[in-house]
């Protein structure tokens, strides 16, 4: 997925690719007719010819003589970089957020789907609604191409987005910033970073469920022990009103009517107490199961944090592990290389050292070749060379005052031969190696 606002010449490196379908959204009005040629010259190129932006509707388009600088944003210090740049057209394009527009496009599940932002008018705009996308919506791959805060209006920096998108499992893979006015990042959804960043948001919940837990269990305690000490002063009422009714009955039997109104005043405080003392039991039961089920709650959860960890412990234990296994491969290979490497230098030497030996024998016969000539060109002409006007041999005899010139000792010819074969079959191994 392309989103630029340029012409057919900057989609070569996408149609370089081995995608399978890429889509081009371009809202540039100056370039729609170029882009649709384009499209129906290859299959996998599709056009939607909409403006990314934040809401659904229109906005003005300013198109640029640079047509990549283009956009729904206009320049502002941009023509201070580059004099020359100039507004060719402004009109109206629809736009659409960026969740409908992948919809729109009708993205495939399964396979890698890679955003490419070239359109540093809009690209940080853009790239803060990838944070808010649904997963099943969520690029693996984002290009990033922005500009600094200044060169168009309204322009804010990135490093807020990139921090966004971290947080909604992104990597930053890599950036660029040979042109430090427009700079580039390479980011990368990672899954296993995605689910520790759930794990912890599910372990900070249990947390609070935890200390919410603790906070119910010491108010329970606090009400238990204020019943506690309700039951307290109501067994020393009871205490006290057995007393009065103890001294009543030694002070007088003539008051009888006295003393019973006082008993039946102490059954009744004697029922009510009991009633409310079973009504706080029976509050302390509930409370307690409530802090039990709660507790064990808490313990369920945990236990799941603790296998979550395990697995992810295990997985980066088997990435470290493949890891190892690739370098020791690399090392592996570069030995090689090298022993082969030392064999082809030593072949090399081997073969330098044979083409000496050859120069230096065919310098020794060269010589002796023209020591030769001389010598025949001493002899007297006047004598018939062998085999020359008649049938008998004459031997070559030397003119008066000529020597026969001194060869020196000649090589075996057995040294001679084995000098031809080594290279020979140095030759042939040269031409085996091209």
């Amino acid at each position: 997925m392309l989103v630029n606002a340029d012409g057919p010449g900057a989609l070569e490196p996408m149609l370089a690719t081995r995608a399978a379908r890429i889509v081009l959204i371009n809202a540039n009005p100056t370039q729609q007719d170029a882009l649709q040629r384009a499209a129906t010259r290859d299959a996998r190129l599709s056009l939607t010819p909409i403006a990314v932006a934040a809401t659904d509707g229109s906005a003005p388009f300013h198109a640029q003589s640079l047509t990549g600088l283009s956009g729904l944003c206009p320049p502002q210090d941009l023509r201070d970089l580059f004099p020359g740049l100039r507004e060719t057209a402004r009109s109206d394009v629809p736009t659409l957020p960026l969740e409908q527009v992948l919809r729109q496009i009708d993205l495939p599940e399964h396979g890698c789907h890679v955003l490419c932002l070239d359109l540093p008018a809009d690209s940080v705009p853009i790239a803060r609604q990838i944070a808010d996308l649904p997963s099943d919506l969520a690029p693996e791959h984002v290009f990033l191409r922005t500009a600094l805060p200044g060169l168009y209006e309204g322009g804010t920096a990135v490093e807020p987005v990139l921090e966004a998108l971290e947080a909604q499992g992104y990597s930053l893979d890599g950036s660029l910033t040979e042109d430090p006015d427009f700079p580039e990042y390479w980011l990368r959804r990672d899954p296993l970073r995605l689910r520790c960043a759930q794990l912890e948001s599910e372990a900070q919940e249990l947390r609070r469920a935890l200390e919410t837990a603790h906070a119910d269990a010491k108010e329970v305690g606090m009400v238990l022990a204020e019943s506690q000490s309700r039951l307290a002063s109501k067994d020393s009422r009871i205490e006290e009103l057995v007393n009065e009714r103890t001294a009543s009955d030694a002070r007088s039997r003539a008051h009888e009517g006295r003393i019973r109104s006082l008993e039946t005043q102490i059954a009744e405080a004697s029922t009510a107490a009991e009633a409310e003392k079973e009504v706080l039991r029976q509050k302390v039961t509930g409370l307690e199961k409530i802090l039990e089920t709660a507790q064990e709650e808490a313990r369920s959860k945990a236990e799941e944090i603790e296998k979550a960890q395990d697995t992810l412990r295990k997985e980066s234990a088997a990435i470290h592990t493949r890891a190892q296994q690739d370098t020791a491969l690399a090392i592996r290979l570069q030995t090689l290389a090298r022993e082969d490497l030392q064999d082809l230098r030593r072949r090399y030497q081997e073969l330098l050292a044979d083409k000496t030996a050859q120069d230096e024998l065919l310098r020794s016969v060269t010589a002796r070749l023209q020591q030769a000539a001389e010598y025949l060109q001493q002899l007297d002409p006047a004598v018939p060379l062998p085999g020359a006007g008649s049938d008998q041999t004459t031997l070559l005899q030397p003119s008066e005052g000529a020597s026969p010139p001194d060869y020196g000792p000649m090589p075996p010819l057995h040294k001679v031969a084995t000098k031809f074969k080594r290279t020979s079959k140095a030759r042939g191994r040269k031409k085996a190696r091209k």
